[in-house]
């Protein structure tokens, strides 16, 4: 048995394509500026350049492991 799905073609889904994309992308500046501003948190909360990293270390993999 098949499924029908929804066809979109032309503007339609270009529109949600862009709606979509620009989500993503706003996403991945505020996943940026978060891990960025637990660092320099982590940096002043510990005086360690060390947890500093670990901290980005772990950001990023997540980020990584998100696929941004």
């Amino acid at each position: 048995m098949m499924r029908e799905g929804i066809v979109l073609t032309g503007r339609k889904s270009f529109g949600y394509f862009a709606v979509i994309w620009s989500g993503q992308f706003i996403s991945g500046i505020g996943s940026g500026l978060t891990a960025f501003a637990l660092g320099v948190f982590v940096f002043r909360a510990t005086g360690s350049a060390a947890a500093v990293s670990l901290v980005e270390l772990l950001a990023f993999h997540c980020r990584a492991g998100r696929g941004d």
